[in-house]
């Protein structure tokens, strides 16, 4: 679904009054400073639109604050979802008297202050003033309103084994299987299950050799480009059976842990709900393998699914219902609840049945 982006040009003028003593020492300025006055906007309403990113979205004006004294003044531009400012965003500072956003970075801006995708909402305004270094009188001004309707922006990394121990191969797009990422910590991947006794890495897109991950002295080694060192590939497991693999690619290290299966393998795995297009029946997943050759019957997935704003849950051998509370990717369980499916798209469905962990990946976003 594509929106449209209108923009007439928007321009916010803070008026900003002080009082000061007359002096040079930052230190002496008056205490009694007022709020600045945030004037109306020439218009208050804005549908961004994906397709023009870099395009200019909004500029803030404001007039110069006066401390009565020759001092530098920080202005720090704070955004937030309602008008008490509960969990106030810092969407920039400026030196200057200005502040723009394009349209990419108003949609993260909205996005990181709690907005909504998809539907007119309200972003809250402010600008706050400071001397010098140390943020002494600080003012803040008054606050003018801003409706946006936002697209949304799928803030995730995902990754891919490859390497011949796992199914694919040596080949960079080749059903290679997707690895469970944390909801609490989005840069700690796991994957649970099968391994034959050979190499692998990770990459962070099907089809292309880099991004990617490799090894070395026991450490992951980043290729951000194919033009950098293509480095070794991760060489800990021996023999071939079940392992828990866990990389954090924030400081690039890694386990491998052999892992006991107890549970036996699951006739069906399906998915339904209202997020689903079977609705209250259930849309099937398949053993992951490749060319129908079952490499691993404890992973179930699609790679392409079309999922709406709703929810939906796993169902195991036609009855046991499996569920989470977190969005894209969590951990289900028995009778867990339901998975909020918050934005339309094409998806892969990945689903671990030895940990429960499960992963939905967007396709298009």
């Amino acid at each position: 679904m594509r929106k449209t982006y209108k923009l007439f040009g928007l321009i916010l003028f803070a008026l900003i009054s002080f009082t000061s003593c007359d002096t040079d020492d930052e230190n002496s300025v008056a205490t009694n400073v007022s709020d600045s006055v945030l004037v109306a906007a020439d218009i208050s309403t804005i549908e961004l639109d994906d397709t023009n990113p870099d395009n200019p979205a909004v500029t803030l004006s404001w007039s110069d604050a006066d401390y009565g004294v020759q001092t530098s003044i920080i202005y720090t531009i704070e955004i937030a979802s309602d008008e008490a400012f509960t969990n106030p965003i810092i969407a920039g500072n400026s030196s200057g008297n200005s502040f723009s956003w394009t349209v990419s970075e108003l949609n993260s801006s909205s996005a990181e202050a709690g907005l909504a995708p998809f539907d007119f909402s309200p972003l809250y305004v402010r600008i706050k003033s400071n001397i010098g270094t140390s943020n002494a009188l600080q003012s803040v001004s008054n606050t003018i309103v801003i409706s946006i309707k936002s697209y949304y922006n799928y803030p995730f990394k995902d990754l891919y084994l490859v390497g011949p121990g796992c199914a694919s191969g040596w080949n960079n797009n080749n059903n290679n299987p997707a690895l469970f990422r944390s909801p609490e910590n989005e840069n700690i991947f796991t994957y649970t299950g099968y391994f034959n006794g050979d190499l692998f890495k990770m990459l962070r897109t099907r089809g292309a050799w880099a991004p990617q991950y490799g090894e070395s002295a026991d450490a992951l080694v980043f290729r951000a480009t194919e033009a950098d060192p293509d480095p070794n590939p991760i060489d800990n497991i021996l023999s071939a059976g079940y392992y828990k693999y866990t990389a954090n690619i924030s400081n690039l290290t890694f386990s491998v842990e052999p892992f006991t299966v107890s549970t036996p393998v699951l006739n069906s795995v399906g998915i339904n709900g209202s997020a689903t297009p079977s609705g209250s029946s259930e849309t099937a997943l398949q053993q992951y393998g490749i060319s129908g050759n079952v490499f691993d019957p404890h992973i179930w997935y699609s790679t392409n699914i079309h999922l709406t704003p709703g929810e939906l849950q796993f169902v195991a051998n036609n009855t046991d219902v499996w569920g989470s509370d977190t969005q894209f990717s969590g951990q289900a369980t028995p009778d867990g609840g339901t998975i909020s499916v918050i934005v339309e798209d094409d998806y892969e469905v990945w689903f671990y049945a030895l940990t429960g962990d499960y992963i939905l990946i967007p396709l298009n976003l």
